[in-house]
């Protein structure tokens, strides 16, 4: 992926002479600009932070050269990176609790997991789990589902079918389907599916298009499999540096104000993306009820194996279907 780094155009809100002093953060997020976590999410809010900060800090983006999905979390932690973004599976045995918001058919939109995991981590359910680092946002790609080189109607159409997971959780709803989970990184996707390595991939419908996915499947079923986390964390020592006014200007935009551009991002360029499927000829399809009911049965095991699995793990799920419930009510 090209590298290319990115500073908040604010030479019309702030004087540029202001930044001589500021202090300067690398933020990293691994999808590419045009991305609309990054368009609509994550670089406005990076613009608002520093135009508050009044040229304390200087937030510079980079898109993919100095992280990976998987390494991400590390980079952070290590001090290369000050802020970061990253999906929660190649990390997610670090976080058994946060995981709630990944288990099948429990989540139907970005910005109801967004709120429900913020709220979980206010009540402090699942906030050990987030020690090391300062949380600006929590979230998730919601309605996981399968992007097919063939039709798949049913769990027979299922059998052995080759499936790119991106968590342990997807694997294992899959698996339990009767598909094949294949673990590997997103960006070896779209070969993968070309050359006929794998049969079909497990995301969510935002990753079809940032990642060009309906240019090498046609055939798309519209069943929540799972739903995949994301996180934008923050170094603690980074925070701890910086001065006053910059730490009033972040903490005054993360939780609910950051959740909330990421879900409004995530669930509009999903019906975006599911737009320009469809114009392109692409089938997309949902499962009949019954056979739903029949998808959502099977999975049911592993709802209750996570929750013996976890700790506290039917206190936190029954509070994540609470906030899903308070979420879906207040819409």
């Amino acid at each position: 992926m090209k590298k290319v780094a990115v500073v908040a155009a604010l030479a019309a809100l702030v004087p540029a002479a202001a930044f001589a002093d500021a202090v300067e953060l690398k933020y990293v997020v691994q999808p590419p600009p045009q991305a609309s976590i990054n368009a609509r999410a994550a670089v406005p809010w990076v613009d608002e932070v520093m135009k508050d900060a009044g040229g304390t800090i200087d937030i510079k983006v980079f898109y993919g050269n100095i992280a990976n999905m998987a390494n991400s979390y590390d980079r952070l932690l290590n001090g290369v990176a000050d802020m970061a973004y990253g999906i929660l599976g190649p990390i997610s045995g670090q976080f058994p609790k946060t995981s709630v918001a990944t288990l099948p058919f429990e989540v139907k939109t970005s910005a109801e997991a967004g709120t429900a995991l913020w709220a979980l981590f206010q009540r402090g359910l699942i906030a050990d789990e987030w020690s090391k680092v300062k949380v600006l946002a929590l979230g998730a790609f919601p309605n996981v589902g399968l992007h097919a080189r063939k039709p798949i109607h049913t769990m027979a159409d299922m059998k052995g079918v080759k499936t790119s997971v991106q968590s342990r959780l997807a694997g294992e709803t899959v698996a339990a389907l009767g598909g094949t989970p294949i673990t590997m990184p997103i960006l070896d996707v779209y070969g993968a599916l070309q050359r006929g390595a794998i049969d079909a991939v497990a995301i969510g419908w935002p990753a079809t298009s940032t990642f060009k996915i309906n240019e090498v499947v046609t055939n798309h079923t519209d069943v929540p499999l799972a739903a995949e986390v994301i996180y934008q964390v923050m170094n603690k020592d980074s925070y701890a540096k910086l001065p006053d006014k910059a730490k009033q200007a972040i903490d005054a935009k993360l939780g609910p104000h950051y959740d909330a551009l990421l879900g409004k991002a995530i669930d509009d360029n999903e019906q975006e993306s599911k737009a320009f499927t469809r114009s392109k000829g692409q089938t997309i399809d949902e499962l009949a009820p019954a056979e739903l009911v029949r998808w959502r049965q099977t999975a049911a095991p592993i709802v209750d194996a996570w929750v013996k699995a976890t700790p506290d793990g039917a206190k936190v799920l029954a509070a994540f279907r609470e906030e899903i419930a308070k979420a879906r009510k207040a819409k």
